[in-house]
């Protein structure tokens, strides 16, 4: 990686082109780092820099966890003399990571399941008119049914059986129609609450990758710093995020 510093005394991570040097994974890396401060840590920045450019807002259709640049920066502080400090980092964000990757994963299937729910949900609710206006349909001849049989009585004549006879094979067949009619709706609003609910635990399990990620990029900030109360803060933050994702597995 190209060090270069300017008229201000601040290394410039990036070459005389204006891309990242020879070591730097993207060429849109180029945070800007005091002077003296050690090759590794350098490396370490970058690839928080990088991690913070790349995530942005968790999108919840494709949730991505990108954290191999900052397991490799911890594990090349380690070499430096890291010790059993930086060993306990590196664990709980492996351990962090493998659990965002399972809550990405249940997140996408999740809102591929209530969407193919919706889509039969609708087609419920299209077959289930058809039935109304069958219904309806019915419902015309069998009043028709009935005006003529009302024309006969009104000029002191006995109608034709075969009026009552239509009007009730009329009524007896909206009565059956009715009933499948309300049948497709219970199964229309079964199938749409159960999408509704897979909808839900995608938002949960979305918030569990963004919180995940959150608590990985302070395990990589511990290990810059050799802090333990900013590696404190990211457990504490990564079994917030666990105890969520078992609570939304179990809904």
């Amino acid at each position: 990686m190209a060090l270069l510093a300017d008229s201000t005394g601040i290394i410039n991570t990036s070459n005389r082109a204006g891309n990242g040097g020879p070591n730097c994974p993207r060429s849109d890396c180029n945070p800007r780092i005091p002077l003296g401060v050690p090759h590794s840590i350098i490396k370490i920045l970058c690839y928080c820099y990088i991690f913070n450019m790349s995530k942005g807002v968790v999108v919840p259709e494709g949730q991505e966890v990108e954290t191999e640049k900052l397991h490799e920066a911890i594990k090349e502080e380690m070499e430096h003399g890291g010790g059993a400090f930086l060993r306990r980092i590196a664990l709980t964000t492996a351990l962090f990571a493998a659990l965002a990757a399972l809550a990405s994963l249940r997140a996408g299937s999740t809102v591929n399941e209530a969407l193919v729910l919706k889509t039969e949900a609708a087609r419920l609710q299209s077959e289930a008119s058809d039935q109304w206006a069958y219904y309806q349909a019915k419902g015309i001849k069998s009043a028709v049914q009935e005006s003529s049989r009302a024309a006969y009585l009104a000029i002191g004549k006995e109608p034709p059986a075969i009026y009552a006879q239509n009007q009730k094979r009329y009524g007896d067949e909206q009565t059956e129609i009715q009933n499948k009619a309300m049948e497709l709706e219970s199964e229309r609003d079964r199938k749409s609450n159960e999408a509704d609910h897979l909808l839900s635990s995608h938002h949960w399990f979305a918030y569990t990758v963004a919180i995940l990620q959150v608590a990985i990029a302070l395990g990589a900030i511990g290990a810059l710093t050799r802090s333990r109360a900013i590696w404190a803060l990211s457990l504490v933050i990564g079994l917030g995020a666990s105890t969520l994702f078992l609570l939304t597995m179990l809904r």
